[in-house]
């Protein structure tokens, strides 16, 4: 073997490839990362369920409500007006305001709002030779809390009527103007 000659330059292999530079600010280790946005991720949806759960009451708790059934008659012969080709009925003159639609409130023995419906459809009857005409309507009022003792009800802004709590579940609400 012979020695190398140091004034013929020195023959190099080729150069590897060079190694990635790798930043130290980005994190080598991902998954501390991923674990630490799964673990927001889990507060935020536990703390709303809790919100939400918290927010409401309990539904074992919460109050139990009915629908306000009954009846409610206009009868007047100068009152009552009628579409005789559907059957349906209004009120006329002073009592334009009771008619399909027109509001009923149900209010507690404080006078405070408990549910409000309308009425419902309506059927006319006519009172014949010197009779008088009726139109009485459905009365169907969504969610009326129980436990109110007695409520009152009141069509439109006639004045409120009394009605035992009884009476009200069993829908025998009937009020006449």
């Amino acid at each position: 073997m012979t020695e190398p000659d140091p004034s013929t330059p020195e023959t190099v292999p080729a150069a590897a490839p060079p190694m990635p530079v790798v930043d130290p600010d980005v994190p080598r280790n991902w998954w501390k990362t991923a674990a630490v946005v799964l673990a927001v991720t889990q507060a935020l949806t536990l703390g709303g369920v809790a919100a939400v759960a918290g927010s409401g009451q309990d539904a074992s708790k919460a109050p139990k409500t009915f629908q306000l059934n009954g009846v409610f008659v206009l009868s007047d012969a100068d009152s009552v007006g009628n579409s005789s080709s559907a059957g349906r009925c209004f009120g006329t003159g002073g009592y334009n305001d009771i008619r399909e639609g027109a509001s009923v409130t149900v209010y507690d023995k404080a006078g405070t709002v408990l549910a409000v419906g309308s009425l419902g459809a309506s059927t006319f009857t006519d009172g014949g030779y010197k009779g008088v005409d009726k139109c009485a309507y459905k009365v169907a009022v969504d969610g009326v809390p129980t436990g109110a003792g007695f409520y009152q009800v009141e069509v439109s802004h006639r004045g409120k009527v009394n009605l035992s709590e009884a009476d009200a579940v069993a829908g025998n609400f009937a009020a006449s103007l």
